[in-house]
């Protein structure tokens, strides 16, 4: 991943990790929660990745909080015409969550969030053979994300459960192909990309 996605991508975490702090004082019940699971996209081309990733919520009224998300996943690409070639596409998701929860008590609490946020994308493609004097790039832009989801939590002690979701991200991103000629100069092609994913994942929570 180039340095100015790791300085975007630090940036944003650390607004996010800025605001969850300045608005601890007002919450009434802080917890932290780490997560993994599947990113299955809709991209037939974009194969399934890995995802991992951590966050923090807080309570603002009986069944509603607002959470912050950050993870990240990367898919095996196959080539497709004009569109990606073979490679690896990592995903990296910044989100921000209200969540309902449908039950206050019980043994099992599920609940449903939406919300939206920021998506990194890095691509690296697979050396491909052309001649000496033509060198290709790609790349994809960074952009905004909606998403919405269901899951469920188990309460195993006062202050830490387990938890299961589904969550689908909603995300159309812009593509660049860059093409150097030594001979004719550089040309662009530009394409578009669906990285909307499904997400199966499983986790646990921290209550403070």
């Amino acid at each position: 991943m180039k340095v100015k996605n790791k300085i975007k991508i630090l940036s944003v975490a650390l607004s996010f990790l800025f605001l969850g702090l300045h608005s601890f004082s007002y919450a009434q019940s802080l917890s932290f929660h780490v997560k993994g699971g599947r990113a299955f996209p809709k991209e037939e081309s974009i194969k399934s990745g890995t995802e991992t990733g951590f966050g923090f919520s807080y309570l603002i009224d009986k069944k509603i909080s607002i959470s912050f998300d950050f993870s990240y996943w990367k898919s095996e690409v196959i080539q497709e015409p004009q569109r990606l070639y073979d490679g690896k596409l990592s995903i990296t998701p910044f989100l921000v969550s209200l969540e309902y929860s449908l039950l206050r008590e019980a043994a099992v609490i599920p609940y449903v969030f939406a919300g939206g946020g920021i998506v990194f994308s890095s691509f690296e493609m697979d050396d491909i053979i052309t001649i000496p004097e033509i060198t290709i790039s790609q790349k994809i832009e960074n952009g905004i994300t909606f998403h919405c989801g269901t899951g469920g939590r188990i309460k195993l002690m006062s202050n830490l459960a387990l938890l299961g979701e589904i969550i689908y991200i909603y995300r159309e991103a812009d593509g660049e192909t860059t093409i150097t000629d030594l001979n004719f100069g550089v040309t662009t092609e530009n394409f578009s990309i669906d990285m909307s994913s499904f997400i199966f994942r499983v986790g646990v929570k921290y209550y403070l």
